[in-house]
């Protein structure tokens, strides 16, 4: 009996070891993944808080996603800023969007940078009226970019305009815009 006692026990002491074996191992394995994916999501929270730093660092013009509208609105609060009369707005003319460049999305898609340009006349207006017209523009609307002032007199008097001995003149300015096309779709 003593002798069957034994095999029972070993038999016993077999299966129990062999199954903490298993066990420890099955444990083993699943703390080695625990402690990858605990690096791996290290790794992914500080990607994600660089991605987060960056777009934020980004120019506003790069989270555009299509032009700004109301651009009559936009001058006209710009002169009346300026302290310019609105009849010295003689022309505006949006022009169509271009594309500046492109590149491929994360997700395969084109990306492309686009720019919107618009051509304002002020005329009569003098130099001083100029300046502030573009410093009023450059102040409520830093999205538009000044891309070029064309300054040239107008035919009459000296001091015709808002005395000071100021020539009148005609300012012929264009404004620029960028931001991304929305559209994308690999054109």
């Amino acid at each position: 009996m003593t002798r069957s006692i034994f095999i029972v026990w070993t038999l016993v002491l077999i299966m129990v070891v062999t199954s903490v074996a298993v066990t420890g191992h099955g444990a083993y394995r699943a703390r080695a993944r625990a402690v990858a994916e605990l690096a791996r999501l290290r790794s992914v929270t500080e990607q994600a808080g660089q991605i987060s730093g960056l777009r934020a660092a980004m120019p506003a013009w790069a989270l555009r996603r299509s032009s700004p509208a109301g651009l009559a609105e936009r001058v006209g609060t710009a002169l009346q800023a300026g302290g310019l009369p609105s009849s010295s707005l003689s022309g505006l003319s949006p022009e169509a969007e271009s594309a500046v460049g492109g590149i491929g999305g994360a997700s395969g898609e084109s990306v492309r940078t686009k720019v919107r340009r618009a051509t304002l006349t002020l005329e009569p207006a003098t130099l001083p009226q100029v300046g502030t017209f573009l410093k009023a523009w450059r102040t409520r609307e830093p999205d538009w970019t000044v891309a070029s002032v064309d300054l040239s007199p107008l035919g009459g008097k000296v001091g015709a305009v808002g005395g000071g001995g100021d020539l009148p003149l005609r300012a012929v300015i264009v404004l620029e815009v960028l931001f991304i096309d929305g559209t994308g779709g690999g054109r």
